[in-house]
This record gives structure tokens, sequence and C-alpha cells, in this order.
């Protein structure tokens, strides 16, 4: 059975968020000549500052009936802090079995 899919309307558009030099953040848009700066990022703000600038890019387009929304967050490894941890080899295990799990669901894909 073929599918008949829509194709998506208007740009394609993939943002990124990036703290730099600790100073700012910044908007990297495809749509854009070059990134936007956001203002000053000093400290542990930037994941806040981001998800403020994401939840009103959220609602700017859910005005306009677009509900379509992906988010991926790029962290670190949580194994290297937890095998650096004596007391933390229940979350080490934890966070080894969902390495299997994923494993395991990605060959199923």
């Amino acid at each position: 059975m073929i599918r008949n899919r829509k194709k998506p309307v208007g740009p394609q558009l993939t943002p990124r968020f990036s703290s730099t030099d600790g100073h700012y953040y910044l908007e990297l848009d495809g749509l854009q000549p070059g990134p936007i700066n956001h203002g000053p990022c000093i400290g542990d703000v930037f994941p806040d500052r981001v998800l403020d600038l994401i939840g009103d890019r959220i609602i700017t387009y859910f005005k306009i009936g677009e509900i379509r929304f992906n988010v991926l967050a790029v962290t670190k490894d949580p194994r290297i802090a937890l095998r650096a941890d004596p007391d933390a080899m229940v979350e080490l295990e934890n966070e080894e079995g969902k390495r299997e799990r994923w494993t395991k669901e990605n060959v199923l894909r």
C-alpha cells in the first residue's frame, strides 16, 4: 500500500543553542545569515534560558497551527561520573542496563 505523504509546509529549520565562552548563547538557524545572539549567559543559567526560548518558539508556532516539535539534548554520558564514584554502583548498573535495552530496541527498528 502506498501512502500519500503531505509535503512539509514552509521551510524546515533546525535551531541549535550553544554557550560560547560562557558569555552568550546563540541560536544557529539555517534560515538566518548568522548566529542570533540572545544575550549574556553566565554560570548555570544556560539550560533555563534555552528552555524559555524553546517554550516561546513552541507557543509562537502553536498559535499558527503547527504542533510538531522534536527536542534533542546532547549531554555528557552520566556513566563517566558514576564510574569515578564507588558509592554509585547501583546507578551505574542502571545506566548500563539502559544501554543494553537501547541496543536491543535499536536492532528491532
